[in-house]
């Protein structure tokens, strides 16, 4: 999954951290007023189905920590941020 390996794309993602995200040698300070993501607010027009590695699921689970969301929801915005 190449986007969570973009530092760009994370930082785009950073104004939704609420905890702090350690991507490679960058620590992405939360701030627990950060902005709330709504899923009413994404538009889905269609349902995919992704298989990920245990490593590549981990790291994005720890993304939905940082980000207060599901894993779902976090590889969705991986995916828009793309």
């Amino acid at each position: 999954m190449a986007a969570i390996n973009s530092r760009e794309g994370m930082k785009g993602l950073s104004m939704y951290f609420k905890r702090d995200y350690r991507h490679d040698n960058t620590i992405f300070r939360g701030d627990f007023e950060a902005e709330v993501i709504q899923k009413r607010t994404i538009i889905q027009k269609e349902r995919i189905h992704l298989r990920f590695k245990a490593y590549e699921h981990e790291r994005t689970s720890a993304l939905s920590y940082s980000m207060d969301c599901s894993v779902s929801l976090a590889v969705t915005m991986l995916l828009i941020q793309r």
